[in-house]
């Protein structure tokens, strides 16, 4: 079955095999990079209040950026991506 051709294939796999291992357990060194990103949070809030000002400050009141059931939008950007050495 396969013949000369078929074995070099077969050992050039072992090889080549063992040589990847080689390489992801000792000499593959995986860099670091700093990512800097940008986001934008959008939330609606329903605010009881006598005039626009204090409808303004209610809601900045209650506005944060941890999940709080209130229906959110978000954008992303990256800003930088460096490598750290």
């Amino acid at each position: 079955m396969g013949g000369p051709a078929y074995f070099f294939c077969f050992i050039c796999c072992k090889v080549l095999a063992r040589w990847y291992n080689l390489i992801s357990t000792t000499e593959r060194i995986e860099m670091k990079y700093k990512v800097t990103i940008q986001a934008r949070v959008v939330k609606s809030y329903i605010v009881e209040a006598d005039d626009e000002d204090l409808a303004y400050e209610l809601a900045h009141e209650q506005f944060s950026v941890l999940n709080d059931d209130t229906p959110e939008r978000y954008e992303e950007e990256t800003l930088d991506i460096r490598e750290i050495k």
